[in-house]
């Protein structure tokens, strides 16, 4: 009997019908499943004070100023590290990061920093001082006096008195010990307001005033 191909067609839809909702859900989850995008962190300042302004470039994303600041202090750099991805913006306010003349403002180390309409002010570094030089050495011991001449004889008959033997002659001078060696020299001093080891900076609109690097001072001898 020839195979009835309408039956069989039949009861095919029937079978896929009847699978439970659940196995056709992991069935297509791999399919479904999209890759999750990182959220991008966001903050807007209406302080000019420090901590919350390093707190918001650490945490990556965009920084927005909503105030005007004549100084944003920083007493140490802020370290722009691998993967971290920061944009500063000023843009409709007046901002100067401070260094204070004592730190510089960021230390970019495989991350990558935007800065818009940004003043940095007063950014310093210092080099390291030079080590001490090398000690000289002592010199040598003088040379012995030479022996005072004898005394005079005493007179006969009646007890005589003698004078005493002369005074030995002074012993020579010891030789000079050598100088000590120069100290070391001080360290180069570089980036008084940034410092880039690796990453990449972008700047817009941005006003570099006041910074300063100083070399180190050289060692003591």
């Amino acid at each position: 009997m020839p195979p009835v191909w309408g039956a069989e067609m039949r009861r095919r839809p029937r079978s896929l019908a009847m699978l439970p909702v659940a196995s056709l859900l992991a069935a297509l989850a791999g399919v479904l499943a999209l890759p999750a995008t990182p959220a991008s962190a966001s903050a807007t300042l209406t302080t000019c004070a420090e901590a919350p302004f390093r707190s918001a470039v650490l945490a990556g994303g965009t920084v927005t100023f909503n105030v005007n600041c004549s100084s944003v202090p920083l007493h140490s750099p802020i370290t722009i590290a691998s993967g971290l991805n920061v944009t500063i913006v000023g843009t409709g306010f007046s901002v100067t990061l401070d260094g204070l003349g004592k730190s510089r403002h960021f230390i970019v180390q495989g991350g990558h920093l935007t800065l818009r309409a940004i003043t940095l002010f007063a950014g310093a570094v210092t080099g390291g001082s030079g080590g001490f030089g090398a000690s000289g050495s002592k010199g040598d011991v003088g040379s012995f006096g030479g022996q005072g001449g004898n005394g005079t004889e005493g007179q006969c008959g009646s007890t005589g008195s003698s004078d005493p033997g002369g005074n030995g002659t002074a012993g020579g001078p010891g030789t000079a010990g050598t100088p000590a060696a120069n100290g070391g020299a001080g360290s180069d001093a570089a980036g008084g307001s940034l410092l880039i080891s690796s990453g990449q900076v972008d700047l817009t609109n941005v006003v570099l005033s006041g910074n300063r690097v100083t070399g180190g001072s050289g060692g003591p001898g």
